[in-house]
């Protein structure tokens, strides 16, 4: 067997070259979207920074907080960083550096289990990078630790060791008590696993976890708990139910109802995926049925949408894209352009998106199920 040691040496350069590249990309785009100023969710973040560091129960002194306690302690830990420099509005750059490293670690991991075009697509595509640094909305850093629990099951399930399984629920829930993204996900997993035992464990340990988050904020904050983050609704629009429902708004407990057994269902066909393909369907399916998407949530099912390309994905990263620059919680062009036909796209982007991913969804599926049967005919 040849070898040119040379040949070898050039293409690694032009890999670090490339990577570097990427790299440097991604985060400039990211940090110079914070020049165009920030959202509610900001604001949201500073006033729960500020209760935390006063010694409150963010739970019963505001109820703009939706979230597991994960999220409001490391906004106070980058609060304090951000007062150590001196200068106080530093805490939105700690936060997007977070971020940053989130998106990057995430790039990292579908580099080494899928490709590393797969890795650096991920990290430079325009909803990641905009979430990131105009948002600053962490459902990435939900879905990174999860990614990692995956990753990690995948590679020790073989052995089947039970310490290995808990080891990814214990992930799980740790995930959910940073952002509650992965909430039906526990049952996922119980539909794919063989054992009472090994289905119990899927669902108690996240959820237990969870739960046991929220004990020493209850004193004070359980009624908090129970209505901004138990019961909370967003914006109930369920656009892929309204979008075929000509202007007859479908009630929220319907859109709930649907979105649950939508959710299973799809569950229930991804049982024989490789985890990681599931993981990504189910981003996808969470989104796609859900029963309020906000702009913040086209983050999501990014993994799912390069890995599964087809004409609907690439439709719904162009539409993602198109509101949340048009969008008032995005860069608001509709608003400072004064454009009818952008603000058009701000208000329906959301239902054309919802569609698309749900057709994107299908055509996996479909694709899924097909190379399913002809693998078991031969």
């Amino acid at each position: 067997m040849n070898c040119n040691p040379n040949a070898s040496q050039k293409s690694f350069r032009h890999v670090l070259s490339a990577a570097i590249f990427v790299v440097v990309l991604g985060v400039g785009v990211r940090f110079a979207l914070t020049s165009f100023g920030h959202n509610f969710d900001f604001e949201s973040y500073t006033i729960v920074a500020t209760v935390t560091a006063q010694g409150g129960n963010v739970y019963h002194e505001t109820d703009r907080y939706n979230y597991g306690p994960a999220w409001f302690n490391v906004l106070h830990g980058l609060q304090v960083l951000a007062d150590r420099t001196g200068n106080p509005h530093n805490f939105r750059y700690f936060i997007v550096g977070l971020l940053t490293l989130v998106d990057l670690a995430i790039a990292w991991l579908i580099a080494r289990r899928f490709s590393l075009l797969l890795g650096a697509v991920f990290f430079l595509n325009p909803i990641s990078m905009f979430i990131t640094g105009y948002h600053n909305q962490f459902d990435n850093f939900a879905l990174l630790i999860g990614l990692i629990g995956v990753l990690w099951y995948e590679k020790h399930a073989a052995k089947e060791h039970l310490r290995a399984f808990i080891i990814f629920t214990c992930l799980l829930g740790l995930s959910l008590i940073l952002k509650h993204v992965l909430l039906f996900f526990p049952i996922w997993i119980a539909l794919r696993e063989r054992g009472a035992l090994r289905r119990f464990l899927a669902l108690a340990v996240p959820y237990g976890l969870f739960l046991l988050s929220f004990l020493p904020y209850v004193k004070g904050g359980a009624a908090g708990i129970q209505q901004n983050v138990f019961l909370y609704a967003s914006a109930a629009n369920a656009p892929l139910l309204n979008a075929f429902t000509f202007g007859h708004r479908v009630s929220n407990d319907v859109g709930v109802a649907i979105f649950i057994v939508a959710l299973v269902g799809v569950g229930v066909l991804a049982r024989r995926l490789p985890l990681p393909y599931a993981f990504a369907l189910y981003g996808a399916a969470l989104v796609a049925f859900s029963s309020s998407i906000v702009i913040q949530y086209f983050a999501i099912p990014m993994l799912f949408l390069i890995l599964f390309p087809s004409i609907w994905s690439v439709s719904a990263i162009t539409i993602a894209t198109a509101v949340l620059l048009t969008h008032f919680d995005g860069l608001y062009l509709a608003g400072r352009l004064h454009s009818s036909n952008l603000a058009l796209v701000a208000r329906n982007g959301v239902y054309a998106y919802a569609v698309c991913l749900a057709l994107a969804l299908a055509t996996a599926i479909w694709k899924g199920t097909k190379r399913d049967s002809t693998s078991r005919q031969t």
